[in-house]
């Protein structure tokens, strides 16, 4: 019950900060960057911390184990790419479009291993 609740706000900082990907080409970068650093950043590194709380729960089965070290992965790479996301707005430079596409098929990896 503990952990349902924890993975539920994991899940809604996860799709907040999606949306992100819907205003890429919308939004200012100003708006953009300031909603990397204040919001979505943030939320990524609050995740972090509720899989790592989530995995004191006291006799949590292995699987949900496993489980968690995959989002913790899949947490650490969604960070990875903000970062370079917000590098790239503020340089308004293309140059880190390789290491995002490479960083997305990580991300989809960690993905297809919860599925």
């Amino acid at each position: 019950k503990l952990y349902n609740t924890k993975l539920e706000k994991f899940s809604k900082n996860e799709n907040e900060s999606l949306q992100f990907y819907d205003d890429l080409n919308t939004k200012s970068s100003l708006e953009m960057v300031t909603r990397l650093n204040e919001s979505i950043i943030p939320k990524w590194q609050e995740n972090i911390a509720i899989i790592e709380s989530a995995n004191q729960i006291t006799n949590l089965p292995a699987e949900l184990l496993q489980q968690n070290e995959i989002l913790l992965e899949y947490s650490r790479l969604r960070i990875e790419a903000f970062e370079l996301f917000k590098k790239a707005i503020v340089l308004d430079t293309e140059i880190y479009e390789k290491e995002l596409e490479e960083i997305h098929v990580k991300i989809d990896e960690q993905l297809s291993k919860l599925n």
